[in-house]
This record gives C-alpha cells, structure tokens and sequence, in this order.
C-alpha cells in the first residue's frame, strides 16, 4: 500500500512537476485530514479534492493514477 508521499513524488518524477510547495502544501492538507494512504485518498477523492491547491492538469493526473489502483 502506497503512501501518498511516495505517491506524489513519483508522480511529480513521472510528470516533471516542479511545484514542491504546492506538492507540499497538498501533502500537509492530507496529513491534516489524515489522509496517509492512496487507498485512502481514492475513497476521499471526491471529498477532498476541491479543497487542495492543484491544478486541473495536476487533479487529473492524480484522477488517472487512482483510477488504476
């Protein structure tokens, strides 16, 4: 079961993505929420995305990646 912090680094290496504070600042609102696991982030998607500073470009690529878990 995959952290969301190995989660997001291994998207931001697959996808270029170069906003660490943004990734940050996601990753500190999922603790909060805690929100640990991606398992757990797929079953609160809906929930929690309109809550975290992510682009559209960046929620679908996260979208994308669920879907296949």
């Amino acid at each position: 079961m995959d952290s969301v912090e190995r989660f997001f680094a291994r998207l931001m290496q697959q996808h270029h993505w170069t906003e660490q504070g943004k990734v940050n600042s996601v990753l500190d609102h999922l603790r909060r929420q805690e929100i640990n696991t991606v398992v757990v982030l797929k079953e609160m998607w809906e929930e929690v995305k309109s809550d975290l500073p992510l682009s559209m470009g960046m929620k679908k690529v996260l979208e994308q990646e669920m879907g296949r878990i």
